[in-house]
C-alpha cells in the first residue's frame, strides 16, 4: 500500500491571549494550512521510490517522543551608519516549550505546553501576550513545506543597558505594553534527489538515513510582518538618532522570495549530523505610519532570503534521540532604517518506537485515509 507522507508539526497553541480579530485571522491561516496538506495528498498520484540501500521507513511502528524546545525572537530597528548601540532592539518574553510528539505512518503530532520564566524575565522584561506555532508538511515525492506564525504583544528593549548612560544592574528596562508584532512565513521547498535523502529523517527522526546522502533543493517563500504600537516605538532617548524615523508607529511589508539550497546528512552507523542552507532573493512591498498622521507611499525592495535548518543525534531501531533546530533571518529596508529580525526554535527530543495500538492499525482500512495513499 502506497503512503503520501505527512509531517505536521504543532507546537504550543495554548495561552492564547489577543483581540479576537487576530484570532480569526490564526485560524483561517491554520485551515489554510490543513487544506494545503490535505489537496497536497490528494493531487500527488505517484509517489517516489526510496532507495532502500539510503532510506529505512518506519512505516508499522507508532514512535513517542518528549521533547523540550528553547524558543527565541528579536526585532531591531537600525539607522544607516548608526553603530548597533544606537539601535532598538526589541524582545518578547518567550517561554520554553515541554512537549510530546507522536509519529505513525508518517504523520506527526506534537503539542507542548509553555515551561515556567526565569527569574531574570520576572525581574527585568514585561509580561508578553503571544501565539507562537509551526506547521511542517514533508512528502515522499520531495515537498517539504513550513509554517511560522508569531504573534506578541509587549516587548522590552534589551539594548537599555547599551544606549542609557550609568544604566546599573537593576535599573529598569525600556517596555512597551502597547507594542506588537505578527510575522507570518510559509517556505515551500523542492528536494530534488528525494530517492536518496530524507529529510524526515534528517530533522524528525522518523525515518532512518542508512548512508550519507545530500541533495540540491530549490525554495519560494511568501511572508508578512506588521510592528504597530500606540505611538513611536523607537525609544526616546533614542529619537534624536532616528531623524525623519523617530515617530514611526506602525510598519508592514509582504514580500515573495526564491532561492538555491542544499541539505545533507552525514551518517556514521546510528548516528547522524544534518544541516540545510538557503539562500535567495526577497521582493519585499512595505509601508509605514508616522504619529504625525502621515501615511507613506509603498515601497518595493529587494533584499537577502537566508535560513538555516541542522539536526544531530542518534537514530536506532527502537530509540532515538536528538537536537533539532530551525533558524530564521529576516531583512527590510526602508530608505535608511534597517530592520532586522532572528528566530530560532532548537528542540531536544528523545523517543523510542512501540507497536501501534489496535485502533490504529484499524484505522489503515478507513476508506478516507486510503485516499491520501493512492
Amino acid at each position: 500500500m502506497k503512503w503520501v507522507g505527512f509531517c505536521v508539526m504543532i507546537n504550543e497553541f495554548l495561552g492564547l491571549h489577543m483581540h479576537y480579530k487576530k484570532v480569526v485571522k490564526a485560524a483561517c491561516f491554520l485551515i489554510f494550512s490543513v487544506g494545503m496538506i490535505l489537496a497536497g495528498g490528494y493531487y500527488q498520484k505517484v509517489i517516489a521510490q526510496t532507495d532502500s540501500t539510503y532510506i529505512q521507513p518506519f512505516s508499522e511502528s507508532l514512535s513517542l517522543s518528549p521533547h523540550y524546545d528553547l524558543r527565541k525572537y528579536n526585532l531591531r530597528f537600525r539607522l544607516k551608519g548608526n553603530k548597533y548601540d544606537k539601535s532598538v532592539l526589541y524582545y518578547p518574553t518567550v517561554r520554553n516549550v515541554i512537549g510530546l510528539r507522536a509519529a505513525y505512518k508518517g504523520i506527526v503530532l506534537g503539542f507542548g505546553i509553555r515551561g515556567p520564566r526565569t527569574n531574570f524575565q520576572k525581574e527585568n522584561y514585561g509580561r508578553t501576550r503571544y501565539l507562537d506555532f509551526n506547521v511542517k508538511y514533508t512528502s515522499q515525492t520531495g515537498i517539504v513545506v513550513e509554517w511560522l506564525f508569531k504573534y506578541y504583544k509587549s516587548l522590552t528593549d534589551i539594548n537599555t543597558p547599551v544606549y542609557t548612560a550609568n544604566w546599573q544592574e537593576g535599573d529598569d528596562f525600556y517596555i512597551r505594553d502597547d507594542l506588537g508584532v505578527l510575522y507570518n512565513r510559509f517556505n515551500f521547498s523542492y528536494i530534488f534527489s528525494k530517492e536518496k535523502f530524507s529529510y524526515r529523517s534528517a530533522f524528525d527522526f522518523i525515518e532512518k538515513q542508512k548512508l550519507s546522502a545530500g541533495s540540491f533543493m530549490a525554495l519560494a517563500s511568501i511572508a508578512y510582518l506588521d510592528v504597530n504600537a500606540d505611538s513611536s516605538f523607537i525609544t526616546p532617548v533614542l529619537q534624536d538618532q532616528f531623524t525623519n524615523f523617530s515617530d514611526l508607529e506602525r510598519l508592514r511589508a509582504f514580500g515573495i522570495g526564491i532561492g538555491p539550497g542544499y541539505v545533507y546528512n552525514y551518517v556514521y552507523r546510528n548516528f547522524s549530523m544534518s544541516v540545510a542552507g538557503f539562500a535567495g532573493m526577497e521582493i519585499q512591498r512595505y509601508n509605514y505610519d508616522r504619529e504625525s498622521n502621515q501615511r507613506n507611499v509603498p515601497g518595493l525592495k529587494a533584499l537577502p532570503l537566508l535560513g538555516v535548518r541542522t539536526g544531530i543525534g542518534y537514530n536506532g531501531e527502537k530509540y532515538f534521540a536528538g537536537i533539532a533546530g530551525t533558524f530564521d533571518f529576516n531583512f527590510l529596508n526602508v530608505s535608511d532604517l534597517k530592520v532586522s529580525s532572528y528566530y530560532h526554535n532548537i528542540a531536544f527530543l528523545v523517543g523510542i518506537r512501540l507497536a501501534p495500538p489496535k485502533f490504529l492499525r484499524k484505522l489503515d482500512d478507513f476508506e478516507p485515509l486510503n485516499e491520501l495513499r493512492r
